[in-house]
């Protein structure tokens, strides 16, 4: 499990040394879902597209998406 996804599993009263791998791996999946579910979300053209009038607009934004994704699956990833 990554680390900082551990760090808030513990803040939100999991301990996760004492789980049976029966309740740890699905509670991975479910982490790893949510990860997916938000950059899914940031990636989604329809999110932002309604802030965009330039193609120097798009290219920012496009620039600042991939920044975001890229930084999501870094510490959550």
């Amino acid at each position: 499990m990554n680390e900082r996804i551990k760090q808030l599993s513990e803040q939100a009263g999991f301990q996760l040394d004492e789980l049976p791998d029966n309740i740890l791996l699905p509670l991975e999946n479910f982490a790893e879902s949510i990860v997916k579910e938000v950059i899914s979300i940031v990636q989604d053209q329809k999110n932002y597209n309604r802030t965009i009038y330039t193609t120097h607009d798009r290219d920012r934004t496009a620039g600042v998406i991939e920044d975001l994704v890229k930084s999501i699956k870094q510490q959550l990833g």
